[in-house]
């Protein structure tokens, strides 16, 4: 399948967060889904292999469940702050003072990740592991195979789009700023890619992780670890806000509709529930994947029988019978469940991890921790003379 990235707008799976809009003209491309045969060439053919990706990631939402966060019950952004401020391809603010003040939430939300991979092998894989670590929504994502360095393309576009930066390798990009990153790309290719890499075309490439909604029991594995949860620490205005809407519910006073509220329930609950042998290093897995936070809580004991711990902590959420490792149970009507490991949990499930953990005569005198982890920094960084090329690829 094909669909041309035309005039007007153009929504890779009719959604509102991976949108690409071009004002007259047409860019000439065609973007491949993803589909078997194309996996298997990407994987097989040897002009493929030679290509490094660079990466567009977006949230798989509606527009209903986006905008129930864009009003002002949620804690504002300063203008600016996360590129409200009208700037133009290189940064400069070209009318001052004409940022307009957005829910931080709201704009995390419909944030977009560019990131790189070294060839499409490693590239599915990240997507693999980026959706494992992003329990919320499915994600999506357009990746571009090119033959430059393969941090050249990905540092390129940080760099151009470092105005609307808002954390990590996520930013606050419009369908026009989208449809910039690939207008660079072919710019580039058409300027530069001869010159660099010898001959090689880009390939546009779309798809969708796979977003399990079913529960796959813990299977066997090392007998000692961490029992953990963890979860996004939002700031406190965002959680009243959050709160008050789940508890006015559908068809209130404000109207909000029951997709809505479902999925204001599932964002402050979202909880990942798993094992491992060091929380914290685990816990910056899910913040190199997730836009909703600067930082996660952690709760985690200490286990002398991790796995088996694992499955009861999971299984008393999901008011299942514990199974056996790598069964699929089947969950009650409105069960809790997510996806993989992520489920929705209240703050005394969340607690209980730990101190059920904790409680087991096998882990008597056993450690238990809780904190909050934070994001290491993020600066996007190269010299004078890549920059200046970069910026005007």
């Amino acid at each position: 399948m094909r669909f041309p990235l035309a005039c007007g707008y153009h929504a890779l799976f009719h959604d509102s967060t991976l949108l690409f809009s071009r004002s007259s003209g047409q860019l000439g491309i065609n973007i491949h889904v993803l589909e078997d045969s194309l996996r298997r060439e990407l994987l097989t053919n040897s002009e493929y292999r030679r290509q490094s990706v660079v990466y567009l990631v977006g949230l798989e939402i509606t527009q209903s469940q986006l905008d129930i966060f864009n009003n002002q019950g949620f804690l504002q952004t300063i203008a600016g702050e996360f590129g409200e401020v009208q700037f133009d391809v290189l940064g400069i603010d070209i009318v001052p003072n004409s940022g307009q003040s957005q829910p931080s939430i709201w704009l995390r939300l419909r944030a977009t990740k560019i990131g790189m991979a070294e060839n499409w092998e490693l590239f599915l894989e990240k997507m693999r592991k980026l959706q494992s670590n992003f329990g919320l929504a499915r994600i999506h994502w357009l990746a571009i195979g090119h033959n430059f360095e393969p941090e050249l393309a990905e540092t390129a576009l940080h760099l151009v789009f470092k105005p609307w930066h808002v954390e990590g390798e996520w930013f606050n990009l419009s369908p026009e700023r989208r449809t910039l990153a690939v207008e660079r790309m072919i710019n580039a290719h058409q300027t530069y890619a001869q010159q660099v890499n010898g001959v090689g075309g880009l390939l546009f490439v779309c798809g969708r992780a796979n977003y399990p909604t079913d529960y796959l029991t813990p299977l066997n594995g090392p007998d000692i670890g961490w029992v953990y949860a963890a979860w996004p620490n939002f700031d406190h205005a965002d959680v009243q806000a959050m709160l008050a809407i789940v508890n006015e519910g559908a068809n209130g006073v404000h109207g909000f509709h029951q997709d809505q509220v479902d999925f204001v329930t599932k964002t402050i609950q979202v909880t990942k529930i798993g094992s491992t042998n060091d929380p914290n290093a685990r816990v910056r897995r899910y913040l190199w994947a997730s836009c909703l936070t600067d930082s996660f809580h952690v709760g985690a004991s200490q286990s002398r029988s991790l796995r088996p711990d694992e499955r009861r902590r999971q299984a008393s959420i999901l008011s299942i019978p514990v199974g056996a490792p790598g069964s699929r149970p089947i969950l009650p009507p409105n069960s809790p469940h997510v996806s993989g490991e992520w489920m929705r949990c209240t703050g005394p499930q969340r607690q209980n991890v730990v101190t059920d953990t904790q409680n087991e005569l096998h882990n008597h005198a056993l450690p238990a921790n809780q904190g909050i982890i934070h994001r290491e920094a993020f600066h996007v960084t190269a010299g004078a003379d890549d920059r200046n090329a970069m910026l005007h690829w």
